[in-house]
């Protein structure tokens, strides 16, 4: 039962990427661990990675 419950949210998860617009239409602007905006271009492909330090 749980494998059919996961296929089928498979499909709708794919459905659903698949009707997103292909452009963001503005940049994304965010803050680094220094407080200093960076912003990631729209008009390109950008790889998101964010690391995350519990001290």
């Amino acid at each position: 039962m749980k494998k059919i419950a996961l296929i089928i949210l498979s499909i709708f998860l794919l459905v659903v990427a698949g009707c997103g617009n292909k452009d963001m239409g503005e940049p994304i602007t965010v803050q680094n661990h220094n407080g200093e905006d960076v912003t990631f271009p729209a008009d390109e492909p950008v790889v998101f990675f964010f690391m995350t330090t519990y001290t």
